[in-house]
């Protein structure tokens, strides 16, 4: 009982330190943000920030893969594939841009830093998505379609890039337009072909 008590007020301390930072981000200039700053605002000693995060980077690493699962799970409270969104529609786009509009402090920061490889962030994704619509089709290689996703990863960053550069003027549902008229012909087709049968 007590070491649940202890994990409990663990992971509300460090859920406090995360969200305190998202806050300071849409204030602050990530390179403006301390190790001293993230404590004092959101009332944490060092020694407690140390005890969950190597450094602020650290910490930035953390806020992307909690994002990116609340991402997923706005996805399936939506429930994308049950109610008739396709995959790479603009519908389906829509969600994700929506999603990057409420944090875009977070992804502007990120988008800046480049710290991580475009394919790390859906490598995932791959083996769960990718992956299986490609065995599906007998024409095209593994290899192929790492090179439309690299494409169309690219496409996607500098959209939503210049979007968040342009403190998101244009609306929600014009850039998911446009991010779904990026997508390869070939994804079009398969994720038709598999999730409309």
């Amino acid at each position: 009982m007590a070491n649940k008590k202890i994990n409990l007020q663990f992971n509300k301390t460090e859920e406090r330190m995360l969200q305190t930072t998202l806050k300071l981000m849409e204030r602050f200039p990530f390179k403006k943000l301390t190790v001293r700053k993230i404590c004092e605002a959101a009332v944490v000693n060092r020694s407690t920030f140390y005890a969950h995060f190597v450094d602020v980077y650290d910490l930035l690493d953390k806020i992307e893969l909690t994002l990116r699962l609340e991402l997923e799970n706005s996805y399936k409270s939506n429930k994308i594939m049950l109610s008739g969104v396709v995959p790479f529609s603009e519908e389906s786009f829509l969600i994700l841009v929506e999603y990057i509009h409420v944090h875009q402090a977070f992804y502007r920061i990120l988008f800046k830093n480049d710290r991580q490889h475009p394919l790390q962030l859906y490598e995932p994704y791959w083996y769960r998505f990718f992956y299986p619509l490609q065995q599906q089709q007998k024409g095209i290689s593994k290899e192929a379609m790492m090179y439309y996703l690299i494409g169309f990863q690219g496409s996607f960053t500098m959209i939503i890039h210049e979007w968040l550069e342009n403190d998101c003027k244009d609306s929600e549902k014009d850039i998911a337009k446009i991010v779904a008229a990026c997508v390869p012909r070939v994804w079009r087709h398969l994720t038709e072909h598999y999730f409309c049968e």
